[in-house]
């Protein structure tokens, strides 16, 4: 019920705020964006996880559909994006913040689709899905017409302006049924490490606040392994700098099972120190990619080592002065890790040397 408050004072903060359309504003100063990803990881993974790996179960019958491409993009941006809440125009692109229609617009645009980043223009979006509503039953909502709904549909929410009239104020993309229930990805901020969460409780505001559903994707975007021409996954947007920095190594799609990195099994008479001037790296470097808390280690433990061909980030350390230690030009070494911004580094971080 903690949870379920949360999430409904953040929805209504969230339309609370209006702002020129070149305004930035940012719900969390970087700081405490950092504590309040601390504060809720844990959680993160006891919620969030664990409906993705339903939702993976679930739709295994749809993988690497389109349909099912782009929720795996959304996940990515959840789990990888670093996202604050805020508003500007194209703000992830520059300061990593979003708010529920730029981040429908972004996962969308991954795939060749253009739409636009205004909530309030959602009714004109793809096509409106017929059948599914919303109705209170006792003290709780539910939305009815599930059958008629496709993981990639869009749902929207509505508000009511200074004159009584309904208006879209929120959208977010539905993955599909979770736990016998509908579940959208979107801005979803109390409570979640980032701006991005999954919710597929409808008894209050999710569902009295229902208003409709609009497809965008073509016939064939859920048929398994099926590619649609001119719909392409494209990379990800890395932002130019981040509002909430990366608090893990970012792993681009496709890229989970080819980290340049071996591993180490310690011995006798071993020590971090032994282990590290072995392999030409730091102990810093060591205790930060193995998450040690201390120099203390015993035979039998598995220890991750970057290889020859890549450096981790210690504190102080920039791209220029990586450059210069391993007498490269800086130019090579940004085109060596184009899936790094070159503005911001941070420890633990994994770089490839070129060769």
């Amino acid at each position: 019920m903690k949870r379920i408050t949360a999430l409904l004072l953040a929805t209504f903060l969230t339309f609370s705020v209006t702002l020129p359309a070149h305004a930035f504003w940012a719900r969390y100063s970087t700081s405490e964006a950092i504590v309040k990803y601390e504060k809720y990881i844990e959680g993160y993974q006891n919620d969030e996880v664990v409906k993705i790996k339903e939702y993976r179960n679930n739709y295994a019958f749809m993988k690497d559909s389109l349909a099912d491409q782009l929720i795996e993009r959304a996940i990515w941006y959840m789990e990888h994006g670093y996202m604050v809440y805020g508003r500007q125009f194209k703000g992830y692109k520059d300061y990593g913040i979003v708010d529920c229609s730029n981040f429908v617009s972004l996962v969308y645009s991954d795939f060749g689709f253009n739409i636009t980043t205004t909530a309030r223009n959602y009714n004109s979006v793809g096509k409106k899905v017929e059948g599914a509503y919303a109705t209170k039953q006792g003290n709780h909502w539910a939305i009815q017409g599930t059958e008629n709904l496709l993981p990639g549909d869009i749902f929207t929410y509505w508000q009511k302006d200074a004159n009584g009239n309904k208006y879209i104020s929120h959208v977010a993309i539905y993955m599909g049924m979770i736990d016998g229930k509908p579940a959208v990805i979107g801005t979803a901020d109390a409570g979640n490490p980032t701006a991005i969460g999954i919710v597929n409780d409808v008894r209050y505001w999710w569902g009295s606040n229902f208003y409709t559903v609009r497809r965008v994707l073509p016939e064939g975007a859920w048929t398994a392994g099926k590619t649609l021409p001119g719909h392409e996954a494209k990379a990800p947007v890395i932002p130019k700098q981040y509002q909430l920095p990366p608090q893990k190594k970012v792993v681009m799609p496709g890229e989970a099972n080819k980290d340049i990195k071996t591993t180490y099994t310690v011995k006798a008479g071993d020590s971090l120190w032994k282990i590290a001037t072995t392999h030409g790296l730091t102990v810093q470097a060591l205790i930060q990619v193995n998450h040690l808390t201390s120099t203390t280690i015993y035979i039998g433990q598995t220890l991750t080592i970057p290889t020859q061909n890549s450096y981790t980030v210690v504190a102080g350390d920039s791209m220029w002065k990586i450059a210069q230690q391993f007498g490269i030009s800086l130019t090579s070494l940004i085109q060596a890790n184009p899936t790094i911004n070159p503005n911001y580094l941070y420890i633990g971080q994994i770089l490839t040397l070129p060769a």
